[in-house]
């Protein structure tokens, strides 16, 4: 797993604060009114937001976006679910140890290129994704584990793309 530095300096400057329940997944700021955070994955209050300048533009929930909150999520996106995605899946779609052999497969079935064959798979996930988006505007809802389970797809589909990008261009790991 990635070594979460920002999530560990968040997740302290918070607990001080007395922003965070006992299992760092809640605000305990009465003030907040937060009564939400056990929906929530650990860390990931919604309503922890310190020390927001009076005037901040907020959503109709009163809810804003700190750095502090924006950083939780991208390390709960990258290790809890991108990283689990690619790196789970590795039995199912990579036999012979190619991380990319089911785009190669369906481009030599297809006899179109690994990168046309990962376009249209990705379209898929785009499709529904937009779907999904569209359906907000209808009013309808959607539980938070399928907006996870979909944005994940799609962010993973985009890096597979950089992987394949990097194979077919034997481009090195930069660091």
């Amino acid at each position: 797993m990635i070594n979460s530095k920002i999530f560990k300096r968040n997740y302290d400057s918070a607990s001080k604060a007395g922003h965070l329940g006992p299992t760092c997944g809640g605000c305990t700021n009465k003030n907040l009114g937060c009564n939400r955070w056990q929906d929530q994955p650990a860390g990931l209050c919604y309503n922890y937001n310190p020390q927001i300048q009076e005037g901040t533009p907020q959503n109709s929930t009163g809810a804003v976006m700190t750095l502090e909150r924006f950083n939780r999520l991208i390390d709960y996106i990258v290790e809890q679910r991108i990283e689990k995605v690619l790196c789970a899946k590795n039995k199912e779609y990579s036999p012979g140890g190619n991380k990319v052999y089911n785009f190669d497969h369906a481009g030599q079935m297809r006899n179109i290129s690994a990168m046309e064959a990962l376009r249209g798979m990705k379209l898929n996930h785009e499709t529904s994704l937009d779907d999904m988006l569209n359906g907000l505007e209808e009013g309808k809802t959607y539980p938070r584990e399928l907006w996870e389970e979909k944005f994940t797809d799609n962010i993973s589909y985009q890096i597979l793309q950089w992987v394949i990008l990097a194979r077919d261009n034997n481009w090195e790991v930069l660091r």
